[in-house]
């Protein structure tokens, strides 16, 4: 078990390491396209790549920080059936979507690092004036693919160990309960 915790802390860590990045990475094309913005308003200029390079920050942001989603329970999904069905059942349940999206986010890694590899090798460059290598922007895809992969091994792992009785299933709140019930309780003090 304490194999499996160090484990767990590991991937957290790197899902956060991607969440940072891909945080970074949109910041970045907000600033790029405020100054695209401010360029073609009062200078009548532009940049000539923030669409380009807005896409590959938009892409990368989004597969680096999507493990993150996941681990903290962001990622949308419908509640209205699940929650009604018995905790118990609800381990099982999570295993087999865990599984399925384990073996598609595998996949998914499979082929995105061989076209990012095939546009390594073949030198292959956006068609825009800076030709971009597309190894690079491609890159983020299977990096964050792995990292969502680290992190489903988890999501797995621990739904197994709750089926298992290892670990107590508890009423576990999704991130934007969490957050409205903080604001309930924010609320609340103010009007004390």
């Amino acid at each position: 078990m304490q194999r499996w915790n160090s484990y767990e802390k590991l991937v957290r860590k790197i899902a956060y390491a991607g969440a940072y990045a891909g945080g970074f990475m949109l910041v970045l094309m907000f600033l790029l396209v405020f100054t695209e913005v401010v360029l073609r308003t009062f200078f009548h200029s532009s940049t000539l790549v923030s669409d380009e390079i807005s896409g590959y920050l938009m892409a990368g942001g989004f597969f680096l920080a999507s493990a993150y989603a996941l681990l903290e329970g962001a990622i949308v999904r419908i509640d209205i059936i699940y929650n009604k069905v018995p905790v118990k059942i609800r381990c099982f349940l999570d295993i087999f979507i865990d599984a399925i999206v384990l073996c598609y986010t595998g996949i998914l890694l499979r082929y995105t690092f061989d076209y990012m590899s095939k546009s390594l090798i073949k030198g292959s460059r956006s068609v825009s004036f800076i030709k971009t290598p597309l190894w690079i922007p491609q890159l983020f895809i299977p990096l964050g693919c792995l990292i969502l992969f680290l992190s489903l091994t988890v999501l797995t792992g621990r739904d197994i160990l709750k089926a298992t009785g290892k670990i107590k299933p508890e009423e576990e709140q999704s991130a934007a309960e969490k957050e409205i019930m903080e604001q309930l309780s924010i609320v609340k003090e103010d009007e004390e």
